[in-house]
């Protein structure tokens, strides 16, 4: 009995509601008046009205349910349709409804939106801040305050590192998303079980905008720049660093530096994660490098033999297929670095754990190629 009294409660409630959003409307149509109590009351009820409500209430001219109308077209993705509102009405509305704006195109990603507002209107914080950095801009032209209650770290921000870890991995993002995707990929591998197996740490997730520059094309490596962040303290502390781009391009590890592209996935991040250990790639690799890499035999990484004496067990690899000699791989399954959407075989952990202790021996890629280019060397970069 008692749950069937607050049901009927609530809708009596409900329909109170109801009655006085009608009876509010009805007052609010009659003239056009933005500063009486009665509209002032809709104002603060508006997004309670249904559309046809809403519909009404713009078509009396009434500023402030234009816009509500724009959201509700924004949440169709009705974009084109909501800016000619906003664009004719936002100067002539409150801020809570602006935010209201701001809040759904930030949440749907839309910040080319955001920023085309900021562009005719007086800007809001931290909305500016976000359409900026969605736009890759170099951080020392954002905001830092702002930055530091989105909580969004900087090459100038003290990082938190774990102690003791010889496997320390600095994560830079270009733009927004590429922050979010590497807190994204640093999420899953933490709760993968490689975490418990192998011994990397992640940095927080860095971002760095344009300042770190990247070049990328379709069917083409991604290249990244680091000269004009060289001399910041966090890329002194990294054994690897892993660079997430908005460009388009290939995901690949040069110099010890993994560089990504933001819509890359977990599976592809762990198959490059096994380039800073060396392995190499069981698929055919192109010609220009098979010419030195298949040139002369040798146990050439962990999962690769060169030449016509495999170790015992080993069999016949696509990797050099375009190179000079034959070559092998440890196990005749395929593997994460012929396909990265395949698991990791406890065979290639093993071979993985034994080539991080060995690699302790002398510094990693990244360390040397960081050391070269603090030593203006700058030809390095390219």
């Amino acid at each position: 009995m008692a749950v069937f009294a607050f049901s009927h409660l609530m809708l009596n409630l409900a329909e109170s509601k109801d009655e006085e959003i009608t009876r509010l409307i009805e007052q609010s149509s009659r003239h056009y008046k933005p500063h009486s109590t009665h509209y002032l009351k809709l104002v603060e009820l508006s997004s309670h009205l249904s559309d046809e409500q809403t519909l009404s209430l713009r078509q009396v001219g009434y500023s402030h349910f234009a816009i509500e109308w724009a959201l509700r077209l924004i949440k169709r993705q009705q974009h084109t349709q909501a800016w000619l509102l906003i664009e004719h009405h936002w100067a002539d509305v409150d801020e809570p409804i602006k935010i209201r704006v701001l809040e759904l195109l930030s949440q749907q990603r839309r910040y080319s939106f955001i920023t085309k507002i900021f562009k005719q209107f007086v800007a809001i914080e931290p909305y500016q801040t976000i359409g900026q950095l969605a736009q890759g801009i170099d951080p020392s032209m954002i905001n830092h305050r702002v930055l530091s209650e989105l909580g969004i770290n900087t090459l100038d921000t003290p990082l938190q590192v774990q102690n003791g870890c010889p496997h320390m991995i600095l994560l830079l993002g270009g733009t927004l998303d590429s922050v979010i995707k590497l807190q994204q990929i640093k999420a899953q591998f933490q709760a993968s079980e490689l975490a418990s197996r192998l011994p990397y740490c992640f940095s927080e997730p860095v971002y760095v905008g344009n300042s770190v520059a990247c070049d990328g094309e379709k069917g083409e490596f991604i290249r990244c720049n680091l000269a004009q962040v060289v001399h910041a303290q966090q890329l002194f502390t990294a054994r690897h660093v892993v660079m997430m781009s908005d460009q388009p391009g290939l995901a690949n590890v040069r110099h010890g530096m993994m560089v990504l592209n933001h819509l890359h996935g977990f599976e592809l991040f762990v198959h490059e994660l096994m380039h800073f250990a060396h392995f190499e790639d069981e698929y055919p690799v192109p010609v220009e490098k098979a010419s030195w890499l298949c040139a002369s035999p040798g146990l050439k990484a962990p999962n690769l033999y060169v030449g016509n004496v495999p170790p015992k067990g080993w069999h016949s690899s696509k990797t050099c297929r375009l190179g000079k000699l034959r070559s092998y791989k440890p196990s005749h399954m395929h593997s994460k670095m012929e396909y990265h959407a395949i698991n990791l075989s406890n065979q290639y952990l093993g071979l993985w754990l034994k080539a991080l202790e060995q690699s302790l021996l002398e510094p990693s890629d990244y360390q040397i190629y960081h050391h070269q280019l603090v030593n203006a060397r700058p030809a390095l970069v390219k």
